[in-house]
Parts: C-alpha cells; sequence; structure tokens
C-alpha cells in the first residue's frame, strides 16, 4: 500500500480568499447605492441584479434572471445591438447614455459605466446605471424656459467666451438668427452699442455679476433696443458659463425722452420773449431728443395766408445741400399746405433722403404754422406714441406764437396810445392856456364893467335919491342886484373852473374840526338860535385834498341851512357809515326838499329845482361837489321828499369808516 500525502494548504488559502472575494463583491454588488447588472457577454442574458436596479425598473428577480433586457422590453433590440457592438469594440469597457423603459413602460434615461467582468458563469459585463431622468427633465425645462423667456437670454462659456446658446427673445431683439450668433466669440458680435463692452466687462470682473445696467443692443437695419441687463456665472457640468439677461425697456426710454424733450421745449418757450430765440432751440431739441436729422419751421405771415421756412435746424452730420434738398423736397411734395388745411399731421417718404412727418402749429383750431422733420433712421412705423408729443409740441408751439404775436401788437397799441396821449395832452395843455386865458379876461375884462356899474349905481342912489322918482329908484335896484348875482356867478364859474384844473394832493384831514370850523363860518351873519338843532356823529380822518373837501362840506352844509330856515326848528345831521368802498359821509337836513324825479338835474352846471326868488343861488356849487368828489375817486347822491327834506352821501374814495356814533349838540 503507498501512501501520497499532498500538501494542499496553499489551495485551500486561494479558495478561502476566493470565497472571500466572491462574499465581498456580493456584498458590493448587492449594496451599491447604484443599480448594477450582470449579464452575458454572447447574448447579454441576465445572470444577476441587485435591489437598486429591481427598484429603478420595477421588477422582481424571478422576471429578469435569466432574460435580456429586450425580452423584458427595458430596451430596444436595434439599441441593444449597439450595445453588443460597443463590448465587442470596446474591450475594456465603456459609458454612455441610454434611453431606456422600466418594466411599467415610464422612460428612463441613464448613464451606464460597462465593465468586462469573468465570473463561474463565464466572461460577463458588469453595468452600473445612474439615473439621469430627473437631471434631464431639469435641462429640458431649463431650456424651454430659456426658449419661453420673455427677456432675452445668453449663455457664453467663460472658459472659450464663445456663445452657446441664445433664445428666441434675443434673436428677436438683434433681428439676427441663431446661425449669427452661436458659436462665435461674444466679442466679434459687439452686442452692446451703448454702453462699450470693455466697461461692462470691467464691472463684471468687479463685482462679479451685472445688476440692472442700462444697455442699447445694436440692432441689424435698425435702432437699437433698450435694455435692461443683468448677467452671472453658473457652473454647468462643472463648468463656468455667463448667463445674461436682457429685458427690454424701449418703450419706457421713449417715454423718458419724450418727456425730456417736451421739458426742454418747454423750458425754452417759458425763459425766451421772442420768435427768434425760442424757434431755433426748440427745433434743435426737437432733432437731438427724438434722432431727426434736418427740422423746419413753416411760420404763416401775419399779412398773408403763406407759409413760409422761416427757421431751420440740421444735425452737424448733414451737409447743408442735403438739408436743403430734403426742405426743397418736402415742399414741393405739397404736405405743407395739405397739413395746413386739414389740421392734421402726415408722413411722407422723400425716397433716397429719407422720411419726414409734418404736423401743425395750432392755437385752438387755428393752423399758425407747420413744423416739418426728416431723417433717414427715424422708424415712425413703430413708435407712433411720437405723435402725442408733436401735438403736444404744435400746441404748445401755438400758444407761444399767439402770445408772441399779442405782446408784439400790445407794444404797438402802446406806441400808439403813447402818441395820442402826447397829442390829447399837448391839446389839453393848450385847452387850459386858453382857459386861464379866459379866466384871466373874466377876472379883470368883465369885473371893471360890473364895477363901474355897482359904483355909479350906488352913486345915483346915495348923492341923487332925492331927485329919482320912486320908479328910478326901483330901477336902480334891480340893476344893483343884478350886478350883485352877476358877480357871484362869475367867482362861481371861475372857482368851477379852478376845481377842474386843481392837482390833487392828499393829505390827513380831520374832518371832525373842518366841519366844526365850516358850521362857525356859516352861522356868522344868522342869528338862528334855539331855532338850529346840529346832530354831529364823529367823523374821524380822510385822506383827501384839505381845501377841495372844506369846499364840499361848505356847499353842503350851506344848502342845508338855506333850504331849511323857513322851518320852525332846523334839524341837520351830519355822520359816517361803513361803505362797500369805504366811508360815506352824509348830511340831512329837514327843508322844503325836492322831487325825487328832477334828481339828474341836480348836479349839473346852471340846473337848479327853485327859483332865486324862493332862495337864492347860481346852480354852479352841486356841480362843483360833484367835480371835486369825481375827482377823488368817490360818489354823490340824494334822496328827497317834497316838504320833509334832503339827505346827501358821499365818498371820497379813502379807508373804511369806524363805526359811527350819534351825538346831538344844541348850537346856541
Amino acid at each position: 500500500m503507498m501512501l501520497v500525502i499532498e500538501d494542499v494548504t496553499a489551495r485551500d488559502r486561494l479558495e478561502r480568499s476566493s470565497r472571500e472575494s466572491q462574499t465581498r463583491f456580493e456584498q458590493a454588488f448587492h449594496g451599491n447605492a447604484a443599480a448594477m447588472v450582470i449579464a452575458h457577454q454572447s447574448d447579454l442574458r441576465i445572470i444577476d441584479v441587485n435591489p437598486r436596479w429591481l427598484e429603478m425598473f420595477g421588477a422582481t428577480r424571478a422576471q429578469v434572471i435569466g432574460r435580456t433586457s429586450v425580452e423584458l422590453g427595458l430596451i430596444s433590440e436595434a439599441r441593444a445591438q449597439i450595445r453588443v457592438e460597443q463590448h465587442r469594440k470596446f474591450v475594456d469597457g465603456y459609458e454612455t447614455e441610454l434611453e431606456l423603459c422600466t418594466m411599467a413602460g415610464a422612460p428612463l434615461t441613464v448613464f451606464a459605466s460597462a465593465k468586462p467582468i469573468v465570473i463561474a458563469e463565464g466572461l460577463c459585463t458588469l453595468t452600473t446605471l445612474i439615473d439621469l431622468t430627473g437631471r434631464k427633465l431639469a435641462e429640458e425645462a431649463f431650456a424651454a424656459a430659456f426658449n419661453a423667456s420673455p427677456a432675452g437670454m445668453l449663455l457664453v462659456d467663460a472658459t472659450s467666451e464663445r456663445v452657446i446658446a441664445v433664445n428666441r427673445r434675443m434673436l428677436e431683439m438683434t433681428r439676427s438668427t441663431r446661425e449669427e450668433i452661436v458659436g462665435y466669440p461674444i466679442a466679434d458680435l459687439q452686442l452692446s452699442q451703448t454702453p462699450p463692452r470693455a466697461e461692462l466687462m470691467a464691472e463684471m470682473e468687479r463685482a462679479g455679476k451685472l445688476v440692472g445696467v442700462e444697455i442699447q443692443l445694436t440692432c441689424k437695419g435698425g435702432p437699437g433696443v433698450w435694455t435692461l441687463a443683468s448677467a452671472e456665472v453658473v457652473t454647468l457640468h462643472g463648468r463656468p458659463y455667463r448667463l445674461s439677461v436682457f429685458t427690454e425697456i424701449t418703450a419706457r426710454k421713449r417715454v423718458e425722452r419724450r418727456l425730456l424733450t417736451q421739458h426742454l421745449i418747454g423750458h425754452s418757450l417759458a425763459e425766451a420773449s421772442d420768435l427768434e430765440t425760442a424757434i431755433p432751440r426748440v427745433l434743435e431739441a426737437l432733432g437731438r431728443g427724438e434722432g431727426w436729422d434736418v427740422t423746419a419751421l413753416w411760420l404763416r405771415a401775419t399779412d398773408t395766408d403763406a407759409l413760409r421756412c422761416s427757421w431751420t435746424w440740421s444735425a452737424e452730420s448733414v451737409v447743408a445741400v442735403d438739408a436743403h434738398g430734403r426742405s426743397e423736397v418736402i415742399a414741393a411734395s405739397g404736405v405743407i399746405e395739405r397739413v395746413s388745411a386739414s389740421g392734421a399731421p402726415e408722413r411722407l417718404t422723400l425716397g433716397p433722403l429719407g422720411h419726414a412727418i409734418a404736423f401743425p402749429i395750432l392755437r385752438g383750431t387755428t393752423v399758425l404754422g407747420v413744423l416739418t422733420l426728416a431723417a433717414d433712421g427715424v422708424d415712425l412705423e413703430h413708435d407712433p406714441a411720437d405723435l402725442g408729443l408733436f401735438d403736444t409740441v404744435g400746441r404748445m408751439l401755438g400758444l407761444f406764437i399767439a402770445r408772441t404775436r399779442a405782446e408784439v401788437a400790445a407794444r404797438e397799441l402802446n406806441v400808439e396810445l403813447e402818441r395820442r396821449v402826447l397829442e390829447r395832452t399837448h391839446a389839453l395843455e393848450t385847452s387850459n392856456r386858453d382857459l386861464e386865458a379866459f379866466s384871466s379876461s373874466v377876472s379883470h375884462d368883465l369885473r371893471a364893467p360890473l364895477r363901474a356899474i355897482h359904483g355909479f349905481s350906488r352913486i345915483l342912489l346915495d348923492d341923487f335919491a332925492a331927485e329919482l322918482p320912486s320908479e328910478a329908484k326901483d330901477l336902480l335896484g334891480r340893476i344893483h342886484a343884478g350886478e350883485s348875482r352877476l358877480r357871484r356867478l362869475i367867482d362861481d364859474l371861475l372857482e368851477f373852473a379852478r376845481v377842474g384844473r386843481a392837482v390833487l394832493h392828499r393829505r390827513p384831514v380831520d374832518l371832525d374840526a373842518l366841519v366844526r370850523s365850516v358850521i362857525d363860518e356859516l352861522l356868522v351873519g344868522r342869528p338862528l338860535g334855539d331855532r338850529l338843532e346840529l346832530r354831529l356823529a364823529p367823523l374821524g380822518s380822510c385822506h383827501a385834498d384839505p381845501s377841495l373837501v372844506r369846499a364840499v362840506w361848505t356847499n353842503l352844509l350851506d344848502n342845508a341851512l338855506k333850504y331849511a330856515r323857513n322851518r320852525e326848528r332846523i334839524v341837520i345831521a351830519v355822520g359816517c357809515d361803513d361803505g362797500d368802498d369805504g366811508p360815506v359821509y352824509h348830511v340831512t337836513d329837514n327843508g322844503v326838499g325836492f322831487d325825487i324825479r328832477h334828481a339828474g338835474r341836480l348836479f349839473g352846471v346852471f340846473q337848479r329845482l327853485h327859483t332865486e326868488q324862493e332862495f337864492e343861488g347860481t346852480g354852479i356849487g352841486l356841480a362843483n361837489v360833484r367835480r371835486i368828489i369825481e375827482h377823488h375817486q368817490g360818489r354823490i347822491t340824494a334822496t328827497s321828499e317834497p316838504g320833509r327834506g334832503t339827505r346827501f352821501e358821499f365818498t371820497l374814495g379813502d379807508r373804511p369808516a369806524a363805526n359811527t356814533r350819534i351825538a346831538v349838540i344844541d348850537v346856541q
């Protein structure tokens, strides 16, 4: 018998190590958070799957072991064939993105990493799957939001500075196609018209982002679009990108521009005093503010209906011949006459010289002129709101033109009035000189014969009275009385003329003292005694010509005493009341009165309501009173009733009076 002893220690150690390795693999395989599957390389039949794989596809082990993904409906046959080719081509494994389905048919996007392994079943493939469905949905949602955003958006690779993506709104704002932007260096596109890109990048470098920066984008074939831009660096798949968002604010900028233009025009019109100063400023403000190359004002002359080009303005970039050419084309088109006739704005095309608009200068509904604007780059079809500005400017100019013309007319009228005043003044001075000469003649030439009549008639009466018959004495008495009356009449006429020529010298006047003094003078030679009752209220002071206002009180009080002298008891009241135009002074008596129907004759020259036999007088006193009061800018009225007395009220154009108090004073 032969005993063979073989050392199997190494083999046992190897088997034990293999079992431990297998155990560790199975633990790593089944405990992995990623979905894992082992399949034959030859036919792709599934040998094993881990729990995460079953969870991802919604399957059980019994459903999948021994079957292929095609049989399970997890992948299409065409894509499965591609995987087989990949296994053969990439013997060391490969990574790819796959579009799969769950057992329920739900789409599933995964990242697959396949590695060859050798196990007991032979050459197999271990595939690790990472679910990308959520990220894929997020990317699709981002792409949808990116393209559907009402703001323009631009995604630039921060490393290469090339445009990666651009949305639809950005293409609309720049009037570009995707092919003209995507893939190109952002610096070559020159999208920023204002401010320069260098300034924007410097701010981005300093702050790390841009927030609310106003940028005017370059727009192909038209004026630039104004936007409010923000930019920030974002990281996608571990790579930095710069995401820029552009919100259009062109409409807001237009409103700001229109308001600024309107303000400048309003300021120019407010400061200017004539058309020569204002109109050039207005034309320049419209041209520069609204982007017009040539502006002109066609004004209707005051002496004709013809419209003439009175002022023009042109930008520095426009040569004089172009500006003149545009004005000639506009005039030849007949648009000036049409706008003037209709009062409505009108657009017109100038061919190679661009286009223009003409709008009326209105004062109410009257067309005073036409304003024309011409340019190459202003697109009125896309900015109809500018018509509102033109209407406002047209009406502002209309008001200004009408005002300046009215001021010119007023100045001319003032010159004419001054000329007439000088002529009238000269005529009045001549008349006054003639009146003074007449007064002097009356004073000297008429008084001398009257003195002779008075003297000789008195001599006859005094020296030859005994020799004269009674009838002759009566006639001489009549001559003497007539002479006295004529002398008083001459004196009153001279006083009336003097008052008319008098220069008013207002000063404070104590009316209480003045009235007391007048009464004292009037009572001299009138022994009325207890028959007279004076009711004098405090009058205070006034601001008037002392000598003239004394004449008023003297005449009114003298009339009151005269026309009440036949009463058994004479009552005269003097007072002052508050009126709307200041103090109202009054003198009331209980005399004979008069018929109020004849009040209009009361203040006329030589107008008397009583005969000379009843009451003496010349009929000039109240006319003189009226003239003095009117000279003081006052008024006088009278109320009366026959047999019950008369009340005169007058003002002197002075301060309001205090409340009156009545005091009864008995004059002995």
